[in-house]
């Protein structure tokens, strides 16, 4: 994919001893550092851990924590730090939360014992995501309003993880990047109806690229079992949108994971399958005795490794036998989940720097919508820049990109013996004429429609033509003669009045020219002596400054539609537009 951007910069508050640095980067969703490696030296901490050489990256889940923030708080403190404590070990990028935060929505002491727990991951960057469940929200009540105070919006929506939200949190996504896997993390909160499964299908729809978790309170039964409700979502949102791999879901007092597989294309074979793990211990001891759940991405073996550990016990899947080894540790296939890790790239292929200024060369006012107008520059020999500026009577401003040419010393007029060549020199030196023989006067640019078929080929570029680099053209027949080279689809004067030597010319194709095929025209003051169909590349990644001459003044290359203010301004120093085109694969 390829995208070009632009900004206007003001030098004063990014330029540094007279450089401004440029970094061009991924701008939607969040790709956090590795942490370690599967080369990383890691001390187990317990040994049964997952050998850190066997996965590349870590996500947590943690449910129904409604017990811990109630009475058994040690728990909900033992899960963060140690979360926080081997976030490099692990390299952990993310930890969910299926809902149930506190057991009683009313009782602000209980928001108040988990909401410092939380500060710990917000001040550490550890991305996160939390939802509501039934406790949090009063049961029937659906009570939103100390989750929302406690969890809402404007806790999350500054992190650079964060996707969007629905009513104050009550569902939000984030986008998350690690180990080359681009997932779009969805949460929905307790009491979801047809107005939250809509938004649900919006966001999906907008990501159809990244692999999908749906994150919710209430879901699967532990039997596999579907209530009314998640029947819906499993109808709507699960089964109709493709991205959707995985659903987490705590609210019932269990472990289970369901496999179910998708017709996608409805060509009879499967072409994704959904993991559907419930995950919930407040049945045990002290509401949960602080097991959650560890996902170990392995890209070498393109699998997910699923753990259960407590850091409160330094123990691996619960032993209460309504807990089935199966559901606490297992793997899940990358294939089955159809994830392919890919190495993104993002590089920039060419910058291009103009340095507006406010020295003014002159300004006309009152100029109709596509109206040429020109001013008189009374400048000294030497190399310029200029851009033209428009202010509609609205006060909206657009600015043409900056051009260069070059003013030449003016050949004086012949001695008395020796007149210009132009002039009517009689002793008196008062000759008009060019002493090199130079028109005056630009060429007029002739349509490709009405140019004389004869002379294509007549003259012919060699050599690759491509944006800011100079090109050689051949135009045998005519040494010794000044000509303009143009260059269309619009008309371009891409070479001021040069003198044929050798047979050949030289011009630049500007930055304004956009890549593609275009004519090549080669006039003398008499008219066109030859043209081609040629094929401009862009720019070799160098940086490119546009090239042009002062006969293309007025509106042109201003993307204004309406009568405006328009002036010519000179350069010198000052805010820079900066245009920059990246290439991401």
């Amino acid at each position: 994919t390829t995208v070009s951007l632009d900004a206007v910069l003001p030098v004063a508050d990014y330029a540094l001893d007279g450089t401004v640095r440029l970094l061009v980067q991924h701008s939607e969703g969040f790709a956090g550092e590795n942490l370690s490696s599967r080369e990383s030296a890691v001390e187990p901490r317990n040994a049964d851990d997952t050998p850190r050489s066997q996965y590349d990256f870590t996500l947590a889940v943690e449910s129904d924590t409604q017990y811990y923030n109630e009475e058994f708080h040690q728990h909900q403190t033992a899960i963060h730090d140690y979360l926080l404590d081997v976030r490099s070990d692990l390299n952990l990028q993310y930890l969910f939360h299926t809902g149930d935060i506190v057991d009683d929505y009313d009782q602000l002491w209980q928001w108040d014992y988990a909401d410092p727990e939380y500060r710990k991951l917000d001040a550490a960057g550890l991305p996160y995501g939390v939802l509501a469940g039934n406790h949090d929200v009063g049961h029937k009540e659906v009570d939103y309003t100390n989750y929302g105070t406690y969890f809402g919006a404007d806790r999350y929506q500054a992190n650079p993880w964060w996707g969007g939200d629905y009513k104050n949190n009550r569902g939000h996504y984030d986008l998350i990047t690690a180990g080359g896997i681009d997932f779009l993390m969805l949460y929905m909160g307790w009491g979801p109806g047809d107005d939250e499964i809509a938004w649900m299908n919006e966001v999906l729809a907008q990501y159809p690229e990244r692999i999908v978790v749906l994150n919710l309170h209430e879901y699967m039964l532990t039997t596999g079992g579907l209530g009314p409700i998640p029947q819906q979502i499993y109808d709507e949102v699960i089964a109709t949108n493709p991205n959707v791999r995985m659903v987490f879901s705590g609210h019932y007092h269990d472990a289970y994971t369901r496999i179910d597989g998708f017709d996608d294309d409805g060509d009879g074979t499967d072409d994704r399958q959904v993991y559907q793990i419930l995950f919930d211990y407040q049945g045990l001891a002290e509401g949960g005795l602080g097991y959650l759940r560890l996902l170990h991405f392995d890209n070498e073996n393109q699998q997910i490794i699923a753990r259960t550990y407590s850091p409160s016990l330094d123990d691996y899947d619960a032993d209460d036998p309504s807990l089935d080894p199966e559901h606490q540790e297992f793997t899940m296939p990358y294939a089955a989940l159809g994830i392919q890790p890919a190495q993104k790239v993002l590089r920039t292929d060419g910058v291009r720097v103009d340095i507006l200024t406010s020295h003014e060369i002159g300004a006309v006012s009152d100029v109709e919508s596509g109206a040429t107008t020109s001013v008189t520059w009374d400048a000294a020999p030497g190399e310029y820049g200029w851009y033209a500026s428009s202010v509609d009577p609205f006060g909206a401003a657009a600015d043409s990109e900056v051009r260069t040419l070059t003013v030449l010393a003016a050949s004086g007029p012949g001695g008395g013996d020796n007149p210009g060549g132009g002039g009517s020199g009689d002793g008196d030196g008062s000759g008009s004429g060019d002493s090199d023989g130079r028109p005056t006067e630009n060429t007029v640019p002739v349509s490709v429609a009405d140019l004389d078929p004869s002379l294509e080929g007549a003259i012919a570029p060699s050599g690759t033509l491509r944006v800011g680099d100079p090109i050689t053209i051949s135009v045998p027949g005519h040494d010794g003669e000044w000509v303009q080279v143009w260059l269309h689809s619009t008309p371009t004067l891409i070479s001021g009045w040069t003198k044929v030597a050798g047979g050949t010319v030289t011009a630049t194709v500007p930055a304004s020219v956009p890549a593609g095929t275009h004519t090549l025209v080669v006039q003398n003051s008499s008219g066109v002596i030859g043209w081609a169909t040629v094929t401009v590349e862009g720019a070799a990644g160098q940086a490119v400054i546009s090239d042009g001459v002062m006969a293309q003044t007025g509106a042109d290359g201003l993307p204004l539609g309406i009568a405006g203010a328009l002036a010519l301004v000179a350069i010198l120093v000052g805010a820079g537009i900066l245009v920059r085109r990246r290439i991401a694969s």
